[in-house]
């Protein structure tokens, strides 16, 4: 899957889009589309206000895929032919990716992982992208408020219910039904600490930890917080991952973000969700995996960061350590199966 797949992107249209749902910020401005013929809504549009000759664009569509936008009057790229580029978010390190010439003048990123593009977006001051002798530059002031602002012009827009009554409480078994859970659970946890190799891990008590979801085992990796969660409800993995994020926007009393997208793992199908809940005093950042359990369900996987900022060391170890559970998840679970 790739960023810009599917979505007439609403570049050019940024200008004109807003109405009933207009984002209207210091630094970012724009709202909802509509197709000029048939008034259907097709997205929602936030372009950076400051007067760069190269504009910068987020944009997400009607279902919730999530695109970064360039557009400059003055290039001439042949349509729908590629451009490898190179990014970087704030001070990390450069990413190869590409660019879809999606008009001559409209170029949008195409990366193997927007799940973890859009969690440095969700907190960067700086993005620089590199299209063979061309640098653009783009300072994101405000970047986390135009993501959150998006989120809410879509659900509005659309009158999206899936992420408002999806089995939110999905997840409110009570005490029994965890406890039941919670050796096969904490066997998985152990099994993540030892192969992830992440230092200064630690299994935590019952109810210890601060979770976004409700955790059958918990552990502890220096800023972060890891869980597993049983589901043994027999119900798509599409509703499992919907329910997480119905869960986190109920929850969530600040601007509130989410990006999903379904993956492989050893040719088994996975879905993973990134859900951020901004506050005043402090911002919640989740990372889950929601994989096939093998005996019946599934196991939920969430790394949890929460930081007097969103800007800070426990995000960002959050995001280093999602990637590492991710590549010995498969490993962690046959393990366990052996045991």
């Amino acid at each position: 899957m790739v960023l810009a797949a599917g979505l007439a992107l609403h570049a050019h249209a940024a200008a004109g889009a807003g109405g009933k749902f207009a984002i209207n910020l210091p630094d970012w401005s724009g709202g909802a589309s509509h197709n000029a013929r048939t008034k259907a809504f097709e997205g929602c549009t936030a372009t950076r206000r400051a007067g760069e000759p190269v504009r910068i664009s987020f944009t997400v569509d009607r279902d919730f895929r999530w695109h970064v936008v360039f557009a400059d009057a003055a290039w001439n790229f042949i349509k729908n032919t590629r451009q490898n580029v190179k990014v970087r978010v704030d001070d990390e390190e450069l990413v190869s990716a590409t660019a879809l010439a999606r008009e001559p003048d409209v170029l949008a990123l195409e990366t193997s992982d927007p799940i973890s593009l859009f969690a440095q977006l969700r907190s960067a001051r700086r993005l620089r992208v590199i299209i063979g002798g061309l640098l653009l530059d783009f300072p994101l002031d405000g970047g986390e408020e135009a993501l959150s602002s998006l989120t809410q012009c879509v659900l509005r827009s659309t009158h999206d219910r899936r992420y408002a009554t999806a089995g939110a409480d999905l997840f409110d078994l009570g005490d029994a039904a965890r406890m039941a859970d919670a050796k096969e659970a904490a066997a998985l946890a152990t099994r993540i600490i030892e192969y992830s190799g992440i230092a200064e891990s630690r299994i935590l008590p019952p109810g210890q930890g601060s979770f976004v979801l409700p955790v059958d085992a918990g552990w502890k990796a220096g800023p972060v917080t890891g869980g597993v969660t049983i589901v043994k409800a027999p119900l798509p993995i599409v509703r499992i991952a919907q329910a997480i994020v119905a869960r986190s926007l109920r929850a969530c009393k600040g601007g509130f973000f989410f990006i999903t997208r379904p993956e492989e793992l050893n040719k088994s199908p996975i879905e993973r969700i990134f859900t951020s809940c901004h506050l005043l005093e402090s911002t919640t950042s989740a990372h889950h995996i929601v994989m096939h359990r093998p005996e019946l369900g599934y196991y939920v996987i969430s790394v949890v960061a929460v930081g007097s900022s969103f800007i800070g060391l426990p995000h960002k170890a959050a995001n280093v350590y999602q990637a590492r559970v991710k590549a010995v998840l498969g490993v962690a679970v046959q393990s366990r199966r052996a045991d």
